[in-house]
């Protein structure tokens, strides 16, 4: 593969986007998020519960602003077939320990 400029930058835009466009094919929506923030979340130890809503507004915010911006590394495809994949082969890999 070719040296490009801002490659780490392309990859991880990649990945941002991918979330987004992961949680729709797979069926996860709004609605599954939302129902994250409805919990009451009590501090931690090491954290303030007001910190960790803070936290999940960013994680989800990742799942939903990016689906519609285009793939510029990998296709969805690609993606879908690598984890399906990948998740075949775990299951098989721990089957053979049971």
């Amino acid at each position: 593969m070719e040296h490009k400029e801002n490659f780490y930058f392309t990859y991880q835009e990649d990945f941002r986007r991918l979330n987004s466009k992961l949680a729709k094919t797979y069926g996860k929506n709004q609605s599954m998020f939302q129902s994250l923030l409805n919990q009451s979340i009590e501090d931690l130890d090491e954290v303030s519960g007001d910190k960790v809503v803070k936290l999940l507004f960013e994680v989800i915010s990742d799942f939903t602003l990016h689906e519609v911006k285009p793939l510029t590394v990998f296709t969805l495809d690609q993606m879908v077939g690598y984890i399906e994949s990948a998740s075949k082969k775990g299951a098989i890999a721990i089957r053979s320990y049971y």
